[in-house]
């Protein structure tokens, strides 16, 4: 932030003029002479600025008194001629000439004239690239202007048949209005359906399930009820009652094993024992001691007992054995048939109960009177556009008027699809930068009202009025001036500096130093890299300057003015 202070009548502004002078050329009248000054006969400026990409480029005009210019650019030891400079300078800060000087410098005059809006619209569509479809909209417009011309040439002609074409045409747009409706309604209807067929589906999951639970839960009765007299199990879990009835067999068949086998063992011993003592002398073939005559009589004894009774317990043993095992077998099949009654699969969906499908009966209902209505409208339509066609037919120009008609309603209805959506893309870019420059307004002022149309016009609400720039106030026009530049050099270009030449001077003292805090403010927030002010307010500037030494610069000019 750069304050360029002093007096008035020393040259601030012929430091404004020769700045825009370098960048955008001399204007192109008489007022260019008075660049020269104090009897020399040509002028001369000379200017460093560095584009986007960082390099540095020198540029040089002169003017003569006659008028006649002269341009020198070069760029990294590199000349350029004036054009590549133009299209330098118009690709690095996205933006014309003339956009760029309304932004960057304002207008000169000490009682600025009024101008035409910001040519912000037009800039923005070349950015965006919707100038295709501006031009191609007016193109079509200007097309359906001749279009309209015929349409009026060819009504005039057959005038005698209007009435009736007209009073058929209206009645047609009845019957396709009725049609569309109906077809509107039929639309609507069929997401309903679409959920009411998904509902009705799952309503039929549900009942199927319900059927299938209740013979499932039949058949389980009927299970239980068999084998309600072989076993005793818990009817909530069945499953669990048998596979414990068929452990219990199990291990009855395993003891019954168990016990004849031991039976077996001791009848086996005992018999061997009787043997050796058939076999042996008076010797006990178990410890090996003289035996009398009694106690082997006693042993041989007690060991046929010992067989008799093993005998006894494999015989009942066996008997007990073979119950056990058809016990076990029937527990098996018991287990296997209620294995094979296998419980339904629930439904992975919430039950939506059967009015689900009274509702689709219902809609279904619907959409069959919905498509009875609309084959009528279909019928009705056909038979107004066949009248419509045949008095149409009585004209000689009717085919033409019609012809004409649409292409002039297809030119309007394009036209205007251009439009809009070239004002959408448009509207899109102002509108925030309109919000911001009403929000800054109203730090200024305290008050709503500035506003930025799409169309580049400034205007402010004053009640229930509306004032354009001109209307303003002298102050209240040229805070509006430095808002709108400010914002919309950095929203809609990337032009890194912009020039004010005394727009402290319309301001009372209050809103003088509130507009320079805003530009302080707007360099410290990067809304624009460069802001110059030439200015008298000195006071204000050294105030500033102390406050935020980082960010603003005071230079003070030579008391004597400048040649």
């Amino acid at each position: 932030m750069v304050f360029f202070v002093a007096p008035n009548g020393v040259g601030k502004s012929s430091l404004y003029e020769a700045a825009r002078h370098c960048l955008l050329g001399f204007p192109k009248s008489k007022s260019a002479r008075q660049a020269i000054r104090a009897g020399s006969q040509r002028a001369e400026v000379s200017m460093e600025l560095t584009v986007v990409d960082g390099t540095v480029v020198s540029v040089t005009r002169t003017l003569t008194r006659t008028g006649r210019t002269s341009f020198a650019a070069s760029r990294g030891g590199k000349t350029l001629s004036e054009a590549s400079f133009v299209d330098l300078l118009e690709r690095s800060w996205s933006t014309d000439l003339t956009l760029c000087d309304r932004l960057a410098f304002g207008d000169l005059e000490t009682t600025p004239r009024i101008k035409k809006a910001l040519p912000i619209r037009e800039h923005l569509a070349n950015l965006l690239g919707v100038t295709p479809l501006i031009e191609t909209a007016r193109s079509l417009k200007g097309a359906q202007a001749v279009a309209s011309k015929t349409v009026a040439a060819l009504r005039s002609e057959v005038a005698g048949s209007e009435e009736k074409v007209a009073s058929l045409e209206a009645g047609l747009d009845h019957a396709e209005t009725g049609y569309q409706a109906l077809n509107r309604e039929l639309r609507k209807l069929r997401p309903r359906m679409v959920e009411a067929e998904r509902a009705a589906k799952h309503s039929e999951a549900w009942k199927t399930y319900r059927s299938a639970a209740a013979k499932y839960n039949q058949r389980v009765q009927e299970f239980l009820a068999d084998v309600g007299d072989l076993i005793t199990i818990d009817p909530t879990n069945p499953d669990v009652g048998l596979e414990t009835a068929r452990q219990e067999a199990a291990d009855a068949v395993g003891a019954a094993q168990e016990a004849m086998q031991n039976a077996d063992r001791a009848a086996a011993r005992a018999a061997t024992a009787s043997e050796l003592l058939e076999s042996s002398t008076q010797i006990c073939p178990t410890c090996l001691r003289p035996m009398s005559r009694e106690e082997r009589s006693s042993a041989l004894l007690s060991h046929g007992e010992t067989v008799s009774r093993a005998s006894s317990v494999t015989e009942a043993t066996s008997a007990t054995r073979a119950d056990a095992k058809r016990h076990l077998q029937l527990m098996t099949d018991l287990s296997r048939r209620f294995d094979r009654l296998q419980p339904p699969n629930l439904p992975e969906v919430n039950d939506p109960g059967v009015k689900a499908i009274t509702e689709l009966e219902a809609l279904r209902a619907s959409e069959g009177l919905l498509r009875e209505r609309l084959g009528e409208a279909r019928a009705k339509r056909a038979n107004a556009l066949s009248v419509l066609e045949r008095a149409r037919s009585d004209l000689s120009k009717a085919a033409m008027l019609r012809q004409a008609a649409r292409e002039e309603l297809l030119l309007g209805t394009t036209a205007s699809v251009f439009e809009t959506v070239a004002h959408r893309y448009l509207a899109d870019r102002i509108e925030p930068l309109t919000r911001d420059i009403a929000h800054r307004w109203k730090l200024l002022f305290g008050s709503e009202g500035l506003a930025l149309s799409p169309t580049g016009e400034i205007r402010m609400r004053h009640g229930d009025r509306h004032l354009d720039l001109q209307d303003m106030s002298g102050g209240e026009r040229a805070i509006a001036g430095i808002i709108v530049r400010m914002l919309v050099t950095a929203s809609a270009t990337r032009i890194p500096m912009v020039w004010f030449d005394e727009p402290l001077e319309h301001l009372d003292p209050r809103r003088r130093s509130g507009v320079a805090h805003t530009l302080v403010k707007a360099v410290a927030a990067g809304t624009v890299n460069q802001i110059l002010v030439a200015t008298y307010e000195e006071g204000i500037a050294r105030r500033l300057a102390l406050s935020a030494p980082d960010l603003v610069t005071v230079v003070c000019a030579d008391t004597e003015p400048f040649n």
